[in-house]
């Protein structure tokens, strides 16, 4: 799922339109003549999980305790520091 933006000169700009469809495909790196002529980036703080639930609790809330939990281990380690 790639979507072509707008020819500047000789580069052509494409965007992934549906990330969750996205598999971060690297077989354009077997190929020399892609592998040094595609560049391809994230965006570093950018995440994107899905959360399911099989009991009562809702994935909304398993996220909120999980953050919770996260938060307090981050506020025992910047202690240690």
């Amino acid at each position: 799922n790639v979507k072509d933006g707008d020819p500047k000169g000789t580069k052509v700009r494409a965007k992934v339109s549906n990330p969750y469809a996205c598999t971060m495909s690297r077989n354009f790196m077997r190929n020399e003549d892609l592998n040094q002529s595609i560049k391809m980036t994230r965006i570093p703080n950018h995440v994107i999980f899905s959360v399911e639930s099989v009991g009562m609790a809702s994935p909304a809330v398993l996220v909120a305790e999980a953050l919770r939990v996260l938060q307090g281990k981050c506020t025992r380690l910047s202690f240690l520091t």
